[in-house]
């Protein structure tokens, strides 16, 4: 990176988060080490497709010689923020936010310092919907040493005081936000973990609705009987859906990954995901990435023979499919205790999404090695091609070309008015047929294709109307419906 190497003279410098607003327009942050063996936390800019040149920002602030950018988020090209946290002159740690306006990085400013009693505060991450508004979200030490977790919003560019949230949950004095996610100016979701009142780490996500944060909600803790859970990873394609992923502790006390869907403003039960892969109780989902509502990817690493694997789970439609491994890595990870983990996904549209993370040695608390990326894969199913429906008097039968690498297919009724029925089957061939119905009644169906990574988007179709033409003593009229007869003592003479 330009620049960098002329600051890194104490040759230890690293990128925390990237965020991009358009090709070839993105900002980095992270930090480096100086020629005095401090840390300084930097920003970049790549313009139009060329990285300029790293600048340090809160160095001023940094009187403690230890800080870093935790979390980059850009609205627009040149329209940015950063946050993270600085050591200031009395040893205490401030968590910092630095915005960029048309190209400009402007001076970092401290926030939650009206909370921070305890001295010991950091953003961990930064959300900005549009231009000017933004939410920093992370953690601080309260007077009475407490940490607790917290969130700040920028509004039209001015930053508000921070707030501290999950506070009715925290009884055990430990919290901290690690992800948060803005879909709209005010319509935000931000997740994390506390201690209960028994000291049991427990996952939680928080709702911004219209501008207000609303109460912390915990999520899988009916799951989190080993009681150790958290969100790592929040995304918000639109106000009130999101996905939340993490992990828990099961009754076996083996680490679980799990994501938990927000819809229409309401958060659903959390569910286990690469649970068949895990034979060695080590999951979790460390990011998550929506491309709209219900089209999802969360990935992650998973234990296998005393390994760490990566792997990645795809949402379609609004269901979640079977965890897999991320392809071409275990070409990577042949030699003795070797293993790769998935830290960050990111989708841009349905069904494509590019991932990275490391591989290399196993050690307590995850991968230490080379990092790795994958370029972007689509994971989409591919839907059933040619969908027809042919009516008769009480069934309706659906035939299809079969999709390439699908397990089998989901066919649904649809009534007169579109709507799906509660009658649905599912087949391995490329027909299914409904009987019984109403004759009376228009029907349609609904195919899907079923894969290990979710479902297609389903193909819906409906029969041509049919027809008959009724003759008797030399009147003849013709009735069309959906499954016309002519009156008693009429005879029907052609039909389709």
């Amino acid at each position: 990176m330009p620049g960098l190497e002329s600051l890194n003279q104490g040759s230890n410098a690293n990128v925390s988060s990237i965020s991009c607003s358009s090709g070839g327009n993105c900002a980095a942050g992270g930090y480096y080490q100086d020629g005095s063996g401090n840390n300084q936390a930097f920003v970049a800019n790549e313009v139009s497709g060329v990285w300029q040149g790293a600048q340090e920002v809160a160095k001023t602030h940094n009187t403690g010689g230890n800080a870093e950018v935790n979390s980059v988020s850009c609205s627009s090209d040149g329209n940015c923020v950063a946050g993270g946290y600085y050591v200031d002159n009395s040893g205490d740690h401030q968590a910092f936010v630095v915005d960029e306006v048309s190209g400009v990085w402007q001076g970092a400013q401290k926030v939650a310092g009206n909370l921070n009693g305890g001295g010991s505060a950091a953003v961990s991450s930064v959300s900005c919907s549009s231009d000017g508004n933004c939410v920093a979200a992370g953690s601080y030490t309260d007077i009475s040493y407490n940490g607790e977790a917290f969130v700040a919003n920028e509004v039209s560019g001015v930053w508000q005081g921070a707030q501290k949230v999950a506070g009715n949950l925290n009884g055990g004095g430990s919290a901290q936000v690690y992800s948060v996610s803005c879909s709209s100016d005010g319509n935000c979701a931000a997740g994390g973990y506390y201690l209960d009142g028994s000291f049991e780490r427990q996952a939680f996500v928080a709702d911004e609705v219209n501008g207000a944060w609303q109460g912390a909600q915990e999520v899988a803790k009916t799951h989190n009987i080993g009681g150790s859970a958290a969100v790592n990873s929040v995304s918000c394609p639109s106000a009130g859906n999101c996905v939340a992923g993490g992990s828990y502790v099961d009754n076996s006390f083996n680490y679980q990954a799990f994501v938990a869907n927000e819809v229409n403003g309401f958060w659903g039960s959390a569910q286990m995901v690469a649970g068949t892969l895990n034979t060695g109780g080590g999951a979790a989902v460390n990011s998550v990435s929506c491309s709209s509502d219900g089209n999802c990817e969360a990935g992650g690493a998973y234990a296998a023979n005393s390994l760490l694997q990566s792997f990645s789970v795809t949402e379609s439609a609004g269901t979640w499919g079977s965890a897999s491994s991320v392809p071409g890595l275990s070409s990577l990870t042949t030699g003795v205790n070797q293993g790769s983990q998935l830290n960050a996904v990111s989708c841009p549209t349905n069904g494509t999404c590019a991932a990275g993370g490391v591989v290399g040695n196993v050690q307590e608390g995850g991968v230490v090695g080379q990092a790795w990326v994958l370029g972007s894969q689509s994971t989409q199913v591919a839907g059933p091609l040619d969908v027809t429906a042919v009516r008769g008097v009480s069934w309706l039968r659906a035939t299809w070309s079969a999709s390439p690498g699908v397990r089998g297919y989901q066919c649904t009724l649809l009534t007169g008015i579109g709507a799906p029925s509660s009658f649905v089957e599912r087949t391995t061939t490329s027909s299914c047929t409904f009987l019984g119905l109403d004759r009376t009644t228009a029907y349609g169906v609904e195919v899907a294709a079923l894969a290990a990574t979710g479902r297609s988007t389903p193909v819906s179709a409906w029969p041509a109307p049919n027809k008959v033409v009724c003759v008797r003593a030399g009147r003849r009229f013709t009735r069309v419906g959906v499954y016309p007869v002519c009156p008693a003592r009429f005879r029907t003479i052609s039909s389709n």
